[in-house]
């Protein structure tokens, strides 16, 4: 166990998951089909509450609190899209010309993180990209102290590509009734929500546009700003992020502060 022990963080939280979730309490999965495929949403209901709850946990930092419209968000979209069956994908091709413009000027930042490790697990253990991404959204599920939900389907409307459109992102939607964005994970740690893709290499194209439309969507969806979140992708070698507001640069007011976006 030890020698896993940065792979599960989420141990500080079992004492308080014991005493106020029964174990079916804790997990709540659903599952989705696309391309042939079922594929499970699931939803750590208890770590949510840990997460941003201060009667729950104390100890956890009071501005997270305000992402409570997440996990309504999580919880209807999950009623939503049971036995819902996706079909391909919502993005058409991007044209190369998209990152001569608002892309080629983010600032991108490659950093150490766990979930790298964690690929690297599962890596060893399975030869077939799809059984490897399932035992990662396991691990990070119940295992690390910050995954909320995995397998996540962000729904999307034709007015989110508009903001990607004004930063210069030339993104062909291929929109044919309701189409869906699908995030390996999501995350609450730093006072943000992480939005997540694994993306094992070879990478040929970086997810910017993906994870920049899920955060817009996102955010119509919950009411939450843009501030509040921050996008990443990963494999077992690299982990690089970057804030979509830089990109996207909606016309809202600028965040507190105090708020943990100022101070990046």
């Amino acid at each position: 166990m030890d020698e896993f022990s940065d792979l599960c963080t989420g141990r500080r939280f079992r004492f308080h998951i014991k005493r106020l979730f029964a174990p079916s309490d804790i997990v709540r999965s659903t599952k989705l089909y696309r391309d042939g495929y079922a594929d499970t949403y699931s939803i750590n209901r208890a770590k949510f509450a840990l997460l941003a709850e201060p009667s729950a946990n104390p100890g956890e930092a009071p501005q997270n609190t305000r992402f409570f419209p997440l996990l309504e968000y999580l919880t209807s979209n999950r009623d939503a899209c049971a036995d819902r069956l996706f079909r391909g994908s919502p993005l058409g091709p991007v044209p190369k010309s998209s990152h001569e413009t608002g892309i080629a000027q983010l600032n991108i930042v490659e950093k150490e993180h766990p979930v790298t490790r964690t690929v690297s697990v599962t890596v060893s253990v399975y030869s077939d990209d799809r059984e490897r991404r399932k035992a990662i959204h396991r691990l990070l599920l119940l295992c690390d102290s910050s995954t909320v939900a995995t397998e996540v389907p962000i729904l999307l409307e034709r007015a989110d590509f508009n903001p990607l459109a004004e930063a210069g992102v030339a993104v062909e939607p291929e929109l044919s009734g309701a189409s869906a964005l699908f995030m390996d994970a999501i995350q609450i740690r730093g006072g943000l929500i992480h939005l997540m893709l694994y993306a094992p290499p070879p990478v040929e194209r970086e997810p910017i546009e993906e994870l920049t439309l899920a955060a817009v969507a996102l955010s119509r969806a919950t009411g939450l700003p843009l501030y509040d979140f921050k996008c990443a992708w990963f494999n077992e070698s690299h982990y690089r992020e970057f804030f979509p507001r830089y990109l996207v640069r909606l016309l809202a007011p600028p965040p507190k502060t105090d708020h943990p976006d100022s101070l990046t």
